[in-house]
C-alpha cells in the first residue's frame, strides 16, 4: 500500500512566518487541494490564505522480521536434568566463536533454557489452580555440597550428664516460653524480665517483716533488695557452672 507524505504551510499573519505540517496519509484516501477558497459574503468560517500542498508518493518500507528461533534442540550427546533443582546439563564441547564471544555465549544459553522448559512441559504434571496453572516439580537428584562444615556434636555438659543419669526430660517448646498464666489476675504474664513473676514483691508498699530474720541480717541491707539479690546471686552461680562446664568439655576433648 502506498503513503502519501504531505506538507502543508501557510503564512501565519500575526506574526509573519510561515508554519508548515506533514501528514502520512493512505494513498486511497487521500485527498489533495491545491488551494481552499477564501471567506463568502455571508459565511461563517474563514479559512484565511490559501493553503498549498506539496505531497510525494512512496512506498511503505517494512521493517525485516527477526528470524524466528527453532523450538527443538539437538545435540550430539542428549541433555540430563535434574528437574528439582531446575538444572539442565550439557555435556557437549562449547562451540564458542572468538571474533563474536557474547553472542556464542547468549546461544548456548538459550539452548539451556529452551531445552529446560520443553523438559518441564513433558515431564512434569500441571494443573489448574484459582491463582493459575501450577507445574510441580519432582524431588532434587542432585546432592548439594554444603557450604558450611557440618557443626560438631556438643560436648555434654555436667547437667545434660545428671538429667541423662537421672531420666529427667529436657523441657518442651511451651515450657521454654516466657509466659505463664495467673489464676489470680486471669491473665497472662512474662515468667521473668519486664515485670516478670520472679519479680513479684519488690515493689510492694507494705512489706511483712520477720524478726528472727531482721535480727540476723547483715548491716547495710533491707528487707526490700533481698529479692534483687536473690536475683543476681542465681546469675552468678549458673555462670560459675558455665564456665565449670567449660573447662570440663576442654579438658574431655584433649
Amino acid at each position: 500500500m502506498s503513503t502519501l507524505i504531505a506538507k502543508l504551510s501557510r503564512l501565519d499573519q500575526s506574526t509573519g512566518r510561515s508554519r508548515t505540517w506533514s501528514l502520512h496519509l493512505p494513498l486511497y484516501t487521500a485527498q489533495i487541494f491545491e488551494k481552499r477558497p477564501q471567506k463568502e459574503a455571508g459565511a461563517d468560517l474563514c479559512l484565511g490564505p490559501p493553503l498549498f500542498l506539496n505531497y510525494n508518493v512512496h512506498r511503505r518500507r517494512r521493517r525485516p522480521k527477526a528470524p524466528k528461533l527453532p523450538v527443538t534442540v539437538s545435540k550430539p550427546t542428549p541433555y540430563t536434568f535434574d528437574l528439582g533443582l531446575l538444572l539442565a546439563l550439557d555435556p557437549n564441547p562449547l562451540a564458542i566463536d572468538p571474533a563474536n564471544r557474547e553472542a556464542s555465549l547468549a546461544a548456548i544459553a538459550r539452548d539451556g533454557a529452551q531445552v529446560l522448559i520443553n523438559q518441564l512441559l513433558t515431564a512434569c504434571p500441571i494443573s489448574s489452580t484459582p491463582e493459575g496453572v501450577l507445574l510441580s516439580l519432582p524431588a532434587a537428584q542432585t546432592a548439594i555440597p554444603r557450604e558450611k562444615p557440618i557443626p560438631a556434636p556438643k560436648t555434654e555438659s555436667k547437667w545434660a550428664a545428671f538429667a541423662k543419669r537421672r531420666g529427667i526430660a529436657p523441657k518442651t517448646r511451651e515450657q521454654r516460653r516466657n509466659l505463664q498464666y495467673d489464676e489470680k489476675t486471669q491473665e497472662w504474664g512474662r515468667k521473668w524480665g519486664y515485670k516478670g513473676a520472679n519479680k513479684a514483691g519488690q515493689d510492694e508498699p507494705i512489706i511483712e517483716l520477720n524478726l528472727k530474720k531482721e535480727s540476723e541480717r547483715k548491716e547495710g541491707t533491707t528487707v526490700r533488695g533481698d529479692k534483687r539479690r536473690e536475683i543476681r546471686e542465681k546469675i552468678k552461680r549458673n555462670e560459675r557452672k558455665q564456665r565449670a562446664n567449660e573447662r570440663n568439655a576442654g579438658k574431655g576433648s584433649r
